[in-house]
């Protein structure tokens, strides 16, 4: 829940990057809950990231890094 306020706290003072990891933690709580793995979560912000990524008129690798950075860094333990 701290994770969640701190983003939308990011957010609202502008800060793009937040939105992307924000995005990449709640596709990959969402595929972890309703599959109960760790790693599929993971693989799916690193799919949404490239994804999102693909569609943009300029893509931005670091955006798509915020993004699975997101994703990946709460879901699988290091």
């Amino acid at each position: 829940m701290r994770t969640l306020l701190l983003i939308a706290l990011l957010a609202v003072a502008g800060c793009d990057k937040a939105l992307h990891f924000g995005a990449g933690l709640a596709i990959s709580q969402v595929i972890t809950e309703v599959t109960d793995s760790r790693e599929l979560g993971c693989v799916s912000a690193i799919v949404a990231g490239a994804a999102k990524e693909a569609m943009d008129a300029a893509p931005n690798p670091i955006d798509f890094v915020a993004t699975v950075v997101g994703g990946c860094s709460v879901n699988v333990p290091l």
